[in-house]
């Protein structure tokens, strides 16, 4: 099965205890972000990410932005360690760091060692991680530009967390996850290459998708359609079988460019390859009793542009060799990205600002604004489009007066902060502010995080926040803040192991019954799924990792049955996945089936 990366809860939470690890209760979390709110300035605040990662999941780095420098020491970067201790709050546990001044300075650090310093940071900036998986690397990256490579390997077989130190008070901003997006998967059986201009179609061999098992010396190779990105991240496993002589050697190309290519170097043993314990024609091999059935999982990555890529497997040995578990990855480019995060006024119908302790906030305004707009232009091609945002009440709001926020038009929040029923409950279902933002009186600092997903494909996007307020300023009044505009915000498509259709004889009364996995490399996604081809919905959540599902031994006397089953990928903040639907043919006379973890619409509690 696809193992998708961790499900990262840094992104769109609202619990701070769902975010991060904390170590100091002046750390508190919204949106994307981590700040730290009063105290004594010394190196006693920090956290890390709750979820970890390894170098080969399909996790590229980390972005996220610094407020304003004048408001405090922070140092944000990648830690390892074999037990996930953080025992201090203090950066020098941090094996690569960036570290943001008070006075406006970047330098960065090395497990607390100074390494070097850059020019002034602005709260504009924005900062990337970028993970070199082939080469274990991390380079950091400001406004897509390069300014430190950290000098530490990255480990193959330790977790990596997303770790934070704060001296002063003092917010990081959008802090997530840069992740791979799943462009082809391509281990379908209808799915064809070729061989100097002959197609050759895959055959199976157990719950490996092997694409043939060729014997000599040639080229296989299949084009593909990419979507928009900047760079690849290609996986496959290569095959080695039978006694290979050690100028044998395999190799994968992206294009006219060697991604990968190794030697066998003992005919008898898979010595610096592994070994394949599961099932595999021995008919392939010379001496079937002593068959090596070696294989070497590639991953790659490279810088690439174009909207196609050419993928070449050769070997220049006489005996087999096989390649399966084609998989191609694109930069979040083309994934969920933030386009713009607004923290001036410009562009609003009303530039008004104010500071707060987490930033600039648009306001304040009372019945003399009922209105304020912006149109966003300039917005990268996409198929969905998401708003985050942070809306403020203030002071004592009175029954019937409302919130409101549109899109296009189309208005998405109509919320109410007192109820004619509870006149005395200050914020009622809204969230109280404790920081430091302008009032009137003094009284109620309420706000409401604000989330909202859509289809959408213009270049273009009108957004507008509003209010029924009927007093002026200084009796109640209304803000906005933390504005975020993202792309590209529908969940893809869920993968499916096998992948439908008939499946082999072996599945009968006699033998094991059939798994099919189901998974998504979304970041924070679970699953959905039905077991009667019903559209699946909140109720068919399945709670846990991606779902194995279990079609139990056929019995005998019955009829061939087709089973289907229908799956989404959902995730806060983003549109669900279309439907997947798949059909398992039993050839064989079986039994209805039984699922293991399932459940139809029918069959959960509303």
């Amino acid at each position: 099965m696809i193992r998708r990366p961790p499900r990262s809860t840094l992104s769109s939470s609202s619990a701070a205890s769902d975010v991060y690890k904390r170590q100091h209760q002046n750390l508190s979390n919204g949106f994307n972000d981590l700040s730290r709110l009063g105290g004594t300035c010394d190196w006693t605040d920090g956290a890390k990410s709750r979820q970890s990662f390894y170098i080969l999941n399909h996790i590229r780095g980390v972005t996220w932005q610094a407020s304003e420098p004048s408001t405090g020491h922070r140092a944000i970067g990648l830690r390892w360690t074999s037990d996930g201790a953080d025992s201090t709050a203090h950066f020098d546990d941090i094996q690569c760091a960036v570290y943001h001044s008070l006075n406006g300075s970047l330098l960065f650090y090395e497990s607390g060692s100074y390494i070097s310093s850059h020019d002034n940071y602005s709260v504009s900036d924005v900062f990337e991680a970028r993970i070199d998986a082939s080469a274990r690397l991390v380079g950091f990256y400001r406004n897509g530009v390069l300014f430190q490579t950290c000098g530490q390997t990255l480990p193959e077989n330790l977790p990596i967390w997303i770790d934070t130190a704060f001296h002063c008070d003092g917010e990081l901003r959008n802090v997530a996850w840069l992740a791979w997006n799943l462009a082809h998967q391509d281990n379908d059986a209808n799915r064809l290459w070729t061989r100097h201009d002959v197609e050759i179609q895959e055959t199976k061999q157990g719950r490996v998708a092997i694409r043939g098992v060729f014997n000599g010396a040639l080229n296989v190779s299949k084009v593909f359609s990419v979507p928009e990105h900047t760079r690849l991240r290609l996986q496959a496993r290569f095959w080695a079988i039978d006694d290979w002589d050690s100028t044998d050697f395999g190799s994968m190309h992206a294009g006219n460019t060697e991604v990968w290519t190794k030697s066998r170097l003992f005919p008898w043993n898979c010595d610096g390859w592994r070994t394949w314990h599961g099932e595999y024609p021995t008919s392939t091999c010379a001496y079937s009793g002593t068959c090596q059935r070696c294989y070497h999982d590639i991953t790659a990555e490279l810088d690439h542009t174009s909207a196609s890529l050419e993928i070449r497997f050769s070997a220049n040995s006489s005996k087999s060799w096989a390649f399966s578990d084609v998989k191609i990855f694109v930069d979040s480019h083309y994934g969920m990205r933030v386009f713009s995060q607004e923290m001036t006024g410009s562009g609003w119908s009303n530039t008004s600002i104010v500071s707060s302790s987490i930033g600039p906030v648009h306001g304040m305004w009372g019945d003399n604004v009922h209105e304020v707009t912006k149109t966003v232009d300039g917005l990268p091609p996409h198929t969905s489009f998401g708003v985050s945002a942070r809306y403020w009440a203030i002071d004592t709001w009175d029954a019937g007066e409302t919130a409101g926020i549109w899109i296009d038009g189309v208005q998405h929040l109509d919320e109410g902060r007192t109820y004619s029923e509870c006149t005395s409950c200050p914020c009622n279902a809204w969230s109280s502010f404790s920081g430091a933002i302008p009032t009137e009186h003094g009284y109620d600092r309420c706000y409401l995080d604000f989330h909202s997903a859509l289809d959408h494909n213009s270049s273009s996007a009108n957004i507008t926040f509003g209010t029924t307020l009927s007093q002026d300023v200084s009796d109640e009044s209304w803000a906005f803040s933390h504005v975020t505009v993202q792309t590209n915000v529908r969940n893809s498509d869920v993968a499916f192991s096998p992948d439908g259709g008939t499946m082999p004889d072996r599945y009968n009364a006699s033998w094991h019954p059939l798994s099919v996995a189901i998974s998504t490399d979304e970041l924070r996604a679970q699953v959905r799924y039905t077991t009667d081809g019903d559209v699946p919905t909140r109720h068919s959540l399945y709670d846990g990792d991606d779902p194995v599902l279990s079609i139990s031994p056929p019995g005998e006397g019955s009829d061939s049955v087709v089973h289907t089953i229908r799956a989404v990928a959902a995730s806060p903040g983003k549109i669900e996945s279309t439907g997947v639907t798949r059909h398992f043919v039993m050839k064989s006379r079986i039994s209805t089936p039984t699922f293991s973890g399932g459940a139809t619409n029918s069959d959960r509690e509303t």
